[in-house]
């Protein structure tokens, strides 16, 4: 039986948010983290291409993830993203708009940093490439995770009315049974 890449989109595991989140944060934090390794820089040029591979790999396991929580109906993925992308943002504007000299604080200073690398190590290689800004690039991503998960949404809504339509049920999600299913199962 031949199935259709929208029908094994659809069939396909479900993730928890929880699986979701952990994913993302790891891969934007192996960029983070990846930004600061020069130890084989003074042997080989090959920094600046991992660095765009990962950013790479960055924004393809976003996409996934945002898809596969579009696809399940997790609203909560949406929000997450925007938090991740926008907080530090925020913040970083936040510190730079305050007076430092006359009202220093060391715990805000921490926050900037830890700010700043969540939000521009990931894209530095990529953004000095392509001669744009790291905040341009984390929005453009953020734009393109709202519209995977907006396609993954409205593709498992499509496969599920066509498969209703034509009386299709082999739909292999979760099954959920109601209690008189439960109640007729136990009297057998």
């Amino acid at each position: 039986m031949k199935t259709g890449l929208l029908e094994r989109f659809v069939k396909s595991g479900k993730n928890t948010l929880a699986e979701n989140i952990v994913v993302c944060i790891a891969a934007a934090l192996a960029g983070t983290f990846y930004f600061y390794e020069y130890y084989y820089e003074s042997h080989i040029q090959i920094h600046s291409t991992l660095c765009l591979l990962i950013t790479a790999a960055i924004a393809v396991i976003w996409l996934v993830c945002a898809a596969k929580s579009g696809k399940d109906g997790k609203l909560g993925f949406i929000i997450f993203a925007f938090l991740y992308w926008s907080i530090p943002y925020i913040y970083i504007l936040y510190y730079s708009s305050r007076d430092n000299l006359h009202n220093y604080s060391k715990w805000l200073s921490i926050a900037d940093r830890i700010a700043k690398a969540l939000l521009y190590n990931p894209f530095f290689e990529a953004a000095k490439k392509l001669g744009t800004s790291t905040v341009v690039l984390a929005a453009v991503l953020l734009i393109l995770v709202m519209a995977a998960y907006i396609g993954g949404f409205f593709a498992a809504h499509r496969f599920r009315t066509v498969s209703e339509s034509t009386g299709d049920d082999s739909y292999e999600g979760e099954y959920v049974m109601d209690e008189e299913e439960e109640e007729d199962q136990d009297q057998r």
